[in-house]
């Protein structure tokens, strides 16, 4: 039977690994758009993403403003 330490280091390799699962999708999607010549182009409204906004987030597919309307609903 597992301790209450064992179950929460169990839970935080299970989180961090989500989290780099999530990365590489992210990853791959912004290989994709390179490959497509959509790279830096917003995938909603395809106006073009800011290079502040693509340096600090490299694999974002979304202006600020388009970001900013899907958090707004949840997404």
């Amino acid at each position: 039977m597992a301790t209450g330490d064992e179950e929460g280091h169990r839970r935080t390799v299970a989180a961090a690994a989500a989290q780099r699962r999530s990365m590489l999708r992210r990853i791959d999607a912004a290989l994709a758009r390179i490959e497509a010549g959509e790279y830096g182009w917003c995938a909603v409204c395809g106006e073009q993403i800011a290079t502040t906004r693509l340096d600090r987030e490299p694999t974002t597919a979304y202006c600020v403003a388009c970001a900013g309307m899907a958090r707004a609903a949840g997404r």
